[in-house]
Order: structure tokens, then C-alpha cells, then sequence
């Protein structure tokens, strides 16, 4: 397993194309330096900046080098992307004049904004009209302004279509053929049948209520007052004023009317027209109010206020219900709405957590950063069947605005209506600018409230550390110095006395030498030596200091250097280490004894058996013998043939033996182990007997496998013997063939190398063993039998067969449900040998 740090993510996260060519930037190249060394404060610029959904740069240093994101790069144009990272000044030098004062203020901690500012650029390789929204702040670390952040807003094209549309306001002020026409009788006391030409509703009969039904009640005094003047001078009548539209929405109107009089020079009646400038005067109206929103924004002190201006700003410039911008939870599909405008105090309010799922299904739309602009919540497909849930807000037509950044949807600015309404693309796209310059302060707010934060979490954690690292220094029990790079000692802690019994007055100014043990010290300097090279002290680095009573104690050390300083902690060790002396002396004993033990099991067992082969040996020796003399011949065979099964036996005893110290000679050769299993079936079979039934299974594509066939048939037996003494009563006994491939951690626990395997397993049903004799099964001498029924050399035997030959061999097994013995044998790459080859 590799011990490499995990990679950080790459940084800034997101950012859009900006993002990735900050990301690819050599900055090591620019005065900034390389970005991982940048301060936290620039960093978290840095991210708000490329996160914005306004165009934003960042002017950090001296040369004021840039940083920006993509807004700001499609305002570049060609200088983009050499622009990044180089001094702002390079960038645009026809700006010069412009921006040293501003940038010189915003140095200083001033703030300033411009409000559609004119200035000429060179975008397109000649010089152009243009004009921006502009705000700059300074932008500080650790108090002290090092930059300038930057939002410009290109408003060149609103600027122009303004002018346009004064311009054609000015040509419209003659009568058009598409103009509401209307009568008025001499004191504009009633107006006769109006023709509303689609704008304005047709009235069919005159009516004296036209000031209360049509105009807008806070603008009839005005009219009134305009009326009053055109009777007195008998001019012209000129006003533009709100009206109620044909279909009930308010709207504005620029209407005039001359008096017709008659050959007394009195009015008779007057004759108007009225044109409808409603969507002037919105877009007027909808521009003021953004001018008017960013002036507002400014002097916000927070987000949830920001929040609550722009959803006023929204509300009475749209002449909706209720208004309010929530914050998303992904998670839990939900918006929450701190602060909300309401028309009038009888109109619920938004504010709380929403969640989508209840008020119909277009969360999707919203995801996917579409506007949801519904005029009829209870038509809609998205919202007809969550009806009651907008009734009991008062809402029939809803307005949602998505804020979307690079990880997805986080906020959405809430226009509502009480009755249907169709929002038009101009309402969308006032909304949505507002939606956006909120977002971008709010998200600047939540930025200084993070920077605050964690600038009183690190201020709290240096206190605390501080405390934390004196209260140590003073309650620990390990002794503590500081010394100079010569040794001399500069600070101890107190537990100096409780350890060495040396008080702080006795050890400033001393040197660290004259306290080591004289064996030590060429140990110690050789670990300042090190010290002073960048090294540290090793964990278990240990010498003997000189206790004030002339003694010496053993202390392991922990140390660094640090600015000419060493910095050490050190551990009384002198019990552990006479503890672990006593330990060693006791395991040397304990060794000992089980090595005497286990020659006396052996010597024991192999006196017993060999005293047993020997009386054998003697005793047909002494009847031959005595036959000899007797002169009886006729049964010499049989005493011969006892005298030599001893000797095999003995043969066989020492060929354990051999096998258990694994040096036995072994003749290995590439085998098939099926073929050598199925020629052993019959011998297993009649040495396991009838009660005990015996099933051999083999995986397909055995491998071969490197090994002595006559030990591996020898072991086999053996393993079958065992099972079946465990299965007196009778059973079942299983022998299966399979390949296994063992991992580096299996092969480990097996004290294997890791590779292909053949392996060999035997089980039983018989009675098992319990985890202690499991343990102990392949140790030598160790036996279950009685005495004189076995010397414990089996299993050892196969165990050191299997080890000799390159495998391993395991037992599982537990009372009362039977053993399983599983051998490992190496695979052989090659052929295996022919039936028989093995015998040659």
C-alpha cells in the first residue's frame, strides 16, 4: 500500500472557463507566485470572483495583476486571455486617466461607484463609445488593503436603446393613427364614448366617473390639476398619468387634447388622443429601479437585507403581491425565505422553509436554470393539483427566478400575484437582473461572514493552543527543554524535578553534556549533529541523564530544531528498561525449560519406541538363536521376519523424524495430483474400511504441481488414517482437488509468496477437535492417543513435508462437526510427468 498524501482537489472548484485557466495558469511566473502559497483571504477572493454571476476582476499587489472571471473576459475581447495574470495598467492603458484616481482611492479604503460611466475603449483595434455600471472596494488581508475588487457591467446597449426610445418618444409626441381617441365636454366634467383602439376599454355611453374608474388613484390630483390649467390658458391639455389597461392590468399613458371653441373664443368641447407608453415607462421605471437597487445594496450590512431590499425593489416596481428571494437546499428540494415583501399588511407572508414537492412539480424547470413563469397556478400542469397550497398564500400567478452557479441552483427570487397574470419578457429579464446582482451580494456578504468566522476560529485556536501548549509545559509529567544549538539549556519545565531532581535554577545556563553518562555522549552529540542538519531525533532515541543524587536514569527522546533552537521531550524509561531486561532473562529461562522439555518428550518417546523394536529385535534373536542350538530349524522364517518388521519399523520411525526436522530427501517431480489421488482409492479404501464412505471430487483444469508423489501419497494416507480413528462409528470421508490463486494477505497469513496453488483438502465427519488441541495438532510429540498408541510425530511429519516442499498445510475444525485438512502444493508451469516416471 503506497504511502503518498492524497492529492488535493484542483482549486478554484468550478469557475467556468475562467476557472479552468486559473487553474492551468503558471503563476509561479507572476508576482502573485504559485497558487498553493497564495493567503486565504486572496484565495477566497479569488473564488467569489470567479463564482460571480457579474463580471468581476480581481487587482491584487503593486502591479495590481489580474485575476477575473467570465463576465469580465467577453468585456476584454481580443486582450483576453493575455490579460490574465499581467498588471491591470498593461491592459488598458487608454484608460489611464480614468482609472489612477479610482484605483488610488480604493488603495486608500474608499469605495466608489459610476452609474452608466462613459468611457472610450479600443476593443476592436479603433477607438469606441461605451458605458458601465462600475464599482471598486478595496480588498484586504489581515486588515491592510492589498487590492482593488472590481464589478463592471457593460450597459452600452441599454444606454443606446434608451436614447432610441426618447427619441422615438419625441417623434410620437404628434397624433398617430393607432392613438386611444377621446371627447371631452367643455369642464372635462364627462368624457363621451371613448374608442380604446385594443389599449384602453371601449366605452359605449359617456361617462362623469372617467378621473375615479381609469387613472390611477395617486395620480388624478395631478391630472386634475393639468385639466385646470388647459381650461385656463384654453391650450393645450399634455400629461402622462396611469390608466387601469383593457384587460385591468395598470399601465401609463401620454394623452393630449386641444380645446375646440366656438366663434366667441369659448370652449365647446375638447378633442384627445391618448397613446399607451406602458412599456416605456416600465422599462424607465424597471432601469431606475436597478440603478436605484445597486445605490441601495451598497450601504447593506448583511445578506438577509440585501435580500429584503431587492424584494421590495421587485414588488412595487412590478406591482406584484408578494415578493422574496430564497436560499436552496438541494438536499432536501426546499427554498427558505428569510425576509419577503407583501403589498399590503392582509397578504401572507413567504417568509419559512418551502418545500417544491408541495407546490407543484417544476423544480426540474428550476435545475435546469429555466425561468418558471406561470399566469394561472390553477390551470398549469405543474401547479393545478397543488391549488389549495397556493390559495392559502393568496397566490394565483407565480414568477420563479433560478440564481444558478457552478455547483448547481442555490438560490430563487419570488414574484406573486393574487390574480392571473401573463409576465412578460421584459418583467423576466428585470427580475433576473435583480435576482443576479443580489446573489452577487449576498454571496459577497457570505463571504466576509466566512472570512470573519474563520479569522475567530484561528484567533480562538492560537489562544487556545497557546494555553493548551503552557498548561502542558507546566501539568506534564515527561520532562521538557529548550536548549541552544551548543547544548546549552535554555527552559526546563518543572517535572525536571519530580524526574532528575534538578530545579530550574540549576540547569539554566548548563550545557546538556555535563548531564549525559560519559557512555552516551558520543551518541547524543552524533543526534544533535543531526539535529542541526534538518534531521529529528528517532522516537526510541534513549540515554542516561544524571539524576541529582548521582544516579543516573535512561530517558527516551522526542526532538526538533527550530529556528537555532532545540525543542526536546523526554521519558523516564529506566523501570521499562530494567523491566524489559527481566523479561528477556525470563524468557531466555522459559526457552530454555521448553527446550529441555520437548528433549525430554522426544528422548522419552523415541527410548520408549525404540526399547520396543529393540525387545522385539532381541527376543527373535534369542529364539533363533536357541532353535539354533536345539537343532529345531523348521520355523526360522517367522523369527527372522518379526526381527525385520522391527527393523522397518525403526526404518520408519527415523523417516518421521526426518520429515519433522525437514530433511528428509525428497525427490520432486512435476505430478498430476488427480492421477496420483485416483491410483491411492483403492488402498484408502480398504484402510478406512466399510463403515466410512468415501466421495473424491476434482475441479476441471487442474494444474500440475511440483512435488515428491511417494511423500504426498504417504501424507495422504496419513491424513486418512486420522480421519478415520476420529470417525469410529463410521462416516463420510470427502477428498477434493481445486487450483487457488492466494493474494498477497492470504499468502502472507500461509507464510507463503503470493501465486498459483494446487490444493489438496480431507475432510471428515468424525467428533473434531477443540480450538486448544486444533492449535496444538501439528506441534511435534503432541498426541491425543494413549500411551504407547503414537508418538506425535504424524501430523508433523505432513506439516514438514508441506513446508519442505514449498506449500502449507491447515487444520479447521470443531467438536462434534469434523475436521477438514487443507495442504497447499506449488503449481507447476510445465507438463506433468507421465504416469510411472516418478518409480524410474
Amino acid at each position: 500500500m503506497s504511502d503518498s498524501p492524497v492529492p488535493r482537489p484542483a482549486w478554484p472548484a468550478g469557475g467556468g472557463a475562467l476557472g479552468a485557466l486559473i487553474r492551468a495558469h503558471d503563476w509561479s511566473a507572476t508576482p502573485l507566485g504559485p497558487a498553493e502559497g497564495w493567503p486565504s483571504s486572496l484565495r477566497t477572493l479569488v473564488d467569489l470572483v470567479v463564482h460571480s454571476p457579474l463580471p468581476m476582476v480581481l487587482l491584487w499587489g503593486p502591479q495590481r495583476i489580474q485575476v477575473y472571471n467570465d463576465g469580465y473576459a467577453a468585456i476584454c475581447g481580443p486582450r483576453h486571455p493575455r490579460a490574465l495574470g499581467r498588471p491591470h495598467d498593461e491592459s488598458w492603458p487608454e484608460l489611464r486617466d480614468f482609472l489612477v484616481p479610482v484605483h488610488a482611492a480604493a488603495l486608500r479604503g474608499e469605495p466608489s461607484s459610476f452609474i452608466r460611466q462613459h468611457l472610450v475603449l479600443e476593443r476592436s483595434g479603433a477607438p469606441e463609445d461605451a458605458w458601465f455600471d462600475l464599482g471598486y472596494a478595496p480588498a484586504r488581508d489581515d486588515g491592510e488593503v492589498r487590492g482593488i475588487v472590481a464589478t463592471i457591467i457593460d450597459v452600452t446597449a441599454s444606454v443606446r436603446a434608451t436614447d432610441a426610445l426618447l427619441l422615438n418618444d419625441e417623434r410620437f409626441h404628434a397624433f398617430a393613427g393607432s392613438s386611444i381617441v377621446f371627447r371631452m365636454n367643455a369642464d372635462w366634467s364627462e368624457m363621451q364614448p371613448v374608442e380604446g383602439r385594443g389599449a384602453l376599454a371601449d366605452t359605449m355611453a359617456a361617462s362623469r366617473t372617467w378621473l375615479r374608474d381609469a387613472i390611477h388613484p395617486d395620480d388624478q390630483e395631478a391630472v386634475a390639476k393639468a385639466i385646470a390649467q388647459a381650461i385656463h390658458t384654453r391650450g393645450v391639455f399634455e400629461h402622462e398619468y396611469r390608466v387601469r389597461l383593457a384587460g385591468g392590468t395598470p399601465g401609463w399613458t401620454l394623452a393630449r387634447a386641444v380645446p375646440l371653441l366656438d366663434a366667441t373664443g369659448t370652449i365647446r368641447e375638447w378633442f384627445g388622443t391618448a397613446v399607451d407608453v406602458t412599456a416605456r415607462k416600465q422599462g424607465e421605471l424597471r432601469q431606475a429601479a436597478l440603478l436605484r437597487l445597486g445605490d441601495r445594496l451598497r450601504q447593506v450590512g448583511n445578506a438577509d437585507e440585501a435580500a429584503a431590499i431587492a424584494s421590495q425593489v421587485v414588488g412595487e416596481t412590478l406591482g406584484v403581491t408578494q415578493a422574496g428571494f430564497g436560499r436552496i437546499n438541494p438536499v432536501a428540494a426546499s427554498t427558505r425565505v428569510m425576509r419577503d415583501w407583501r403589498a399590503h399588511p392582509g397578504v401572507p407572508s413567504m417568509v419559512g422553509i418551502h418545500a417544491f414537492r408541495d407546490y407543484g412539480t417544476y423544480i426540474a424547470d428550476l435545475r435546469r436554470g429555466e425561468v418558471v413563469a406561470i399566469a394561472d397556478v390553477g390551470t398549469d400542469r405543474r401547479t393545478a393539483g397543488h391549488w389549495d397550497a397556493f390559495r392559502a398564500l393568496r397566490v394565483r400567478a407565480l414568477l420563479n427566478v433560478p440564481v444558478l452557479d457552478a455547483g448547481g441552483m442555490n438560490g430563487v427570487f419570488l414574484a406573486q400575484h393574487d390574480r392571473a397574470r401573463a409576465w412578460t419578457a421584459d418583467e423576466i429579464a428585470f427580475v433576473r437582473g435583480v435576482a443576479d446582482r443580489t446573489w452577487a451580494e449576498m454571496a459577497r456578504f457570505d463571504a466576509l461572514r466566512a472570512l470573519r468566522l474563520l479569522n475567530q476560529e484561528l484567533e480562538a485556536l492560537a489562544e487556545q493552543t497557546a494555553a493548551d501548549r503552557d498548561r502542558l509545559w507546566r501539568l506534564s509529567s515527561d520532562i521538557m527543554l529548550v536548549a541552544r544549538a551548543d547544548g546549552q539549556i535554555a527552559a526546563v519545565n518543572p517535572a525536571w524535578t519530580g524526574v532528575l531532581g534538578w530545579r530550574e535554577q540549576d540547569l539554566l545556563g548548563a550545557n546538556l553534556a555535563d548531564l549525559v553518562h560519559p557512555d552516551d555522549l558520543a551518541a547524543t552529540l552524533d543526534a544533535i549533529d543531526a539535529l542541526e542538519s534538518g534531521g529529528k531525533v528517532a522516537p526510541n532515541f534513549a540515554n542516561r541523564y544524571r539524576h541529582h543524587d548521582g544516579s543516573y536514569r535512561w530517558i527516551a527522546w522526542n526532538a526538533s530544531r527550530s529556528d537555532g533552537l532545540i525543542v526536546a521531550v523526554g521519558r523516564d524509561v529506566t523501570l521499562e528498561r530494567e523491566r524489559d531486561v527481566a523479561l528477556l532473562d525470563a524468557e531466555e529461562k522459559l526457552r530454555q525449560s521448553h527446550k529441555m522439555e520437548a528433549v525430554g518428550q522426544l528422548t522419552g518417546g523415541l527410548a520408549h519406541d525404540f526399547n520396543n523394536l529393540l525387545a522385539s529385535i532381541s527376543g527373535s534373536l534369542e529364539l533363533l538363536a536357541l532353535r539354533v542350538r536345539t537343532g529345531k530349524l523348521d520355523d526360522l522364517d517367522r523369527f527372522v521376519g518379526i526381527a525385520q518388521g522391527a527393523v522397518r519399523r525403526a526404518a520408519a520411525l527415523t523417516h518421521r523424524l526426518l520429515a519433522f526436522s525437514r530433511r528428509q530427501p525428497l525427490d520432486a517431480s512435476p505430478s498430476d495430483a488427480e492421477r496420483l489421488v485416483n491410483g491411492m482409492l483403492d488402498l484408502v479404501r480398504r484402510t478406512i474400511g466399510p463403515a466410512i464412505a468415501l466421495e473424491v471430487k476434482s475441479a476441471p483444469g487442474l494444474w500440475p504441481t511440483l512435488v515428491d508423489p511417494n511423500q504426498l501419497e504417504n501424507a495422504l494416507l496419513n491424513l486418512c488414517i486420522n480421519a478415520r480413528d476420529a470417525m469410529p462409528d463410521g462416516g463420510r470421508l470427502d477428498i477434493a482437488l481445486d487450483n487457488v490463486t492466494l493474494d498477497a494477505a492470504e499468502a502472507a497469513r500461509c507464510e507463503l509468496a503470493a501465486g498459483d496453488y494446487v490444493r489438496l483438502s480431507v475432510s471428515d465427519t468424525g467428533t473434531g477437535m477443540t480450538p486448544e488441541v486444533a492449535a496444538k495438532a501439528f506441534d511435534p510429540f503432541f498426541t491425543t492417543k494413549p500411551i504407547g498408541q503414537g508418538t506425535g510425530l504424524g501430523l508433523s511429519m505432513i506439516y514438514g513435508f508441506a513446508r519442505q516442499s514449498g506449500g502449507h498445510i491447515r487444520v479447521e475444525s470443531r467438536p462434534g462437526h469434523g475436521t477438514v485438512m487443507r495442504m497447499l502444493l506449488p503449481r507447476h508451469l510445465g507438463a506433468a510427468a507421465p504416469a510411472g516416471a516418478a518409480a524410474l
